[in-house]
């Protein structure tokens, strides 16, 4: 009796009060057995939860349960962490992980299934402990919508029904789409001084760069950073080939560049203990048009403010860098890290010809520096920027 009561407190989801009567359909159309238990809570162990019987006896259907039944419960446990991911539009590997409990075989569906690779079963006549499963996503073509993916685990046990028990909570996985927010949902910024006010810039341009083994020209979506410095050679995923400089970025004096980009959903978690992994956006000086530069990295398109000044802000904080050279960010591991970047998460490297002193979440104004001493450029500034990962 105790056996079956801590099996089935597996199917309750949530703590409940006072008197709780747990219903049990027993595998092999056996019946429903009930039992009257005090409140249920979580277990010191994971994945069990844990109840006191009130009654001596349970109320069985037309068998009930005997000596030589299969267990009453087997499946997965605990739901698939974690419950949501995202990737970029490239796609790409993620992993789940899940606690299966009297399992013989257990496997992964995923819908839409197309393109997706998948090796099942996960775990087969060895469903003991802690099970892993990393299914592949394709990238994403689309310029303007995400895609979604739903996971599931289906296990399988002696005396199980068909097709199995589902895992419960069905995880949700989204790859991105290529390219930044569609023209007019990224804010107008006002001006002072010669611009009036700057706009975010779209379209395309023919890249030149060097470094890191890069050679030729390709043409660069300025709203997408992997297409910036992800080209020459090849790596499409964030951070991209590092070294590159892209050394014909043309922005126009009354506009800004805002280039969306995605963490891996395991680019840091991955990464060893206390590694000092971090990444540098550096204005290099080859055709620079000596208008002083901005920088920002924000979770929303085109958000200038600045993070210590603004509770409202968007900007990561220390990711705020004001006409000047170099913006560093860092991994949550690294000692004291200042501009730290999360996993799976979406930002956008903000770029402006313009001091941003009075920037704000909501409005404010930016000041062009293309007139200031030395600045060479007049309806565009060159920004050559540089990308650079250490290790």
């Amino acid at each position: 009796m105790q056996r079956l009561l801590s099996l089935a407190a597996l199917c309750v989801c949530a703590t409940v009060s006072a008197q709780t009567v747990i219903d049990v359909t027993l595998p092999n159309n056996a019946g429903v057995c009930s039992y009257t238990t005090g409140p249920v809570t979580s277990g010191s162990t994971a994945g069990h939860l844990q109840a006191t019987a009130t009654t001596s006896a349970g109320s069985c259907g037309s068998s009930g349960p005997t000596s030589t039944d299969p267990p009453v419960s087997f499946g997965p446990a605990s739901p698939l962490a974690p419950l949501t991911a995202t990737l970029s539009n490239t796609g790409g590997l993620t992993s789940f992980t899940f606690q299966p409990i009297n399992a013989t075989r257990c496997d992964a569906t995923v819908t839409p299934s197309t393109g997706v690779t998948l090796v099942n079963p996960i775990c087969n006549n060895n469903c003991t402990g802690s099970q892993s499963f990393s299914p592949t996503f394709p990238s994403n073509p689309s310029t303007t919508t995400d895609v979604g993916y739903a996971v599931k685990v289906t296990c399988t046990g002696s005396g199980s029904p068909t097709p199995g028990v589902d895992s419960p909570g069905i995880a949700q996985v989204t790859v991105g789409h290529g390219g930044g927010p569609p023209p007019g949902t990224c804010p107008t910024i006002a001006g002072s001084g010669a611009i009036t006010s700057f706009t975010h810039q779209t379209g395309t341009q023919t890249m030149t760069s060097y470094g890191s083994g890069s050679t030729g020209s390709w043409s660069a979506d300025v709203t997408d950073l992997k297409s910036i410095f992800g080209t020459k050679p090849n790596a499409t995923t964030w951070p991209g080939n590092s070294g590159i400089t892209a050394d014909r970025l043309a922005i126009n004096t009354n506009m800004y560049v805002s280039a969306v980009f995605t963490v891996p959903a395991n680019y840091m978690s991955s990464l060893p203990s206390g590694s000092s992994r971090l990444g540098q956006y550096l204005v290099n000086n080859s055709g620079f048009s000596k208008a002083p530069v901005s920088m920002t990295i924000s979770t929303s398109c085109g958000d200038f403010s600045n993070p210590a000044t603004h509770p409202t802000s968007t900007v990561v904080p220390g990711c705020y860098m004001n006409s000047g050279t170099s913006l560093v960010w860092e991994n949550p591991q690294h000692a004291s890290p200042t501009c730290v970047l999360q996993d799976g998460q979406t930002y956008y490297l903000n770029i402006i010809n313009a001091n941003v002193t009075n920037v704000t979440p909501t409005g404010g104004t930016a000041t062009t520096t293309k007139g200031a001493t030395g600045a060479s450029c007049t309806s565009s500034c060159t920004d050559p920027i540089t990308n650079y990962i250490f290790n």
